[in-house]
């Protein structure tokens, strides 16, 4: 896109995100995957895409909606509680032991990163088959993955395009955006042919 001077304004950019499949194996080898994912990510400084934050916190370990009858919402509809665990580091300990089997041995901060990481496959898996772990991931990140890339199955890279802006502040508000559906929009859109993996203009 050209402003009426010939100046570029937005372009469009290649960017690689890290996907995994849904996988119908046992907890112990997931979580092993899985933190041998996050440990590339996290030592790389990429940026992790996991709503898990928005309902317990790390450091401390705190609930982010203190409303009670939500939290018990939440926990009976994702973790099958009939009678929900509303103390904080007592909920983290549960999922730990008994609803995620981690087994490995890890500090609290990369427990919590892996259970976030389960949870996003959780609940993703209700809408479809794979999930984005890491958006606009580095080249860096990109060549350890491919390299052990035997090592992790179901986990790939995937190259999408998005819109770029150009010494233009705020344009994007102007000409809205490409990129992927967030949950929300998600919700609306489905019934339209939509699937949580596809990319819209906004």
């Amino acid at each position: 896109i050209y402003d009426r001077n010939g100046k570029l304004i937005a372009g469009v950019e290649l960017f690689d995100n890290l996907k995994v499949s849904v996988m119908n194996i046992d907890d112990e080898r997931k979580n092993r995957l899985y933190n041998d994912i996050l440990s590339i990510l996290v030592k790389n400084n990429e940026e992790l895409d996991m709503e898990f934050s928005s309902y317990l916190s790390f450091n401390p370990i705190k609930f982010q909606n203190e409303d009670k009858e939500e939290l018990e919402k939440w926990q009976k509809d994702n973790f099958n509680l009939s009678k929900p665990i509303l103390e904080p580091l007592e909920f983290f300990i549960y999922l730990k032991n008994k609803h995620y089997k981690i087994k490995i041995e890890l500090d609290d901060e990369s427990t919590y990163l892996l259970m976030a990481m389960r949870y996003e496959e959780e609940i993703k898996q209700k809408l479809n088959n794979s999930f984005t772990i890491s958006e606009s991931i580095s080249m860096r990140t990109k060549a350890e993955i491919s390299e052990k890339g035997h090592e992790m199955p179901g986990v790939w890279i995937e190259e999408v395009y998005k819109r770029k802006y150009f010494e233009a502040e705020n344009i994007a508000h102007v000409l809205g955006y490409y990129g992927s559906i967030s949950q929300e929009r998600y919700e609306k859109i489905k019934d339209e042919g939509y699937s949580v993996n596809d990319l819209t203009g906004i």
